[in-house]
């Protein structure tokens, strides 16, 4: 006999990773309102407006997530390091 395993439902699935979505969703509208409450940006025209906006939102979504990498690897290298202390006292 095997064991079979069903995935759960593709609504499921995506409500799961929903989150994010949210997050960015956020992230974008606030970038919006920052951009959009600059009196330089009024005067740009309609179609450098948007590449603006996609610009900074790109930029800041970038520099989150080097900054996070960053982060989970100077984590990384402490847990390694407190791991070699721990076998050079063994």
């Amino acid at each position: 006999m095997t064991d079979q395993v069903t995935r759960p439902p593709l609504a499921e699935r995506v409500s799961e990773k929903i989150g994010m979505a949210k997050w960015m969703t956020e992230l974008y509208f606030q970038t919006a309102a920052i951009v959009t409450a600059d009196r330089r940006y009024k005067t740009l025209p309609q179609y450098t407006q948007s590449s603006v906006l996609t610009t900074i939102f790109i930029a800041t979504k970038e520099a989150l997530d080097s900054d996070r990498a960053k982060k989970r690897a100077e984590k990384l290298m402490k847990i390694s390091q407190e791991h070699e202390q721990a076998v050079k006292v063994a």
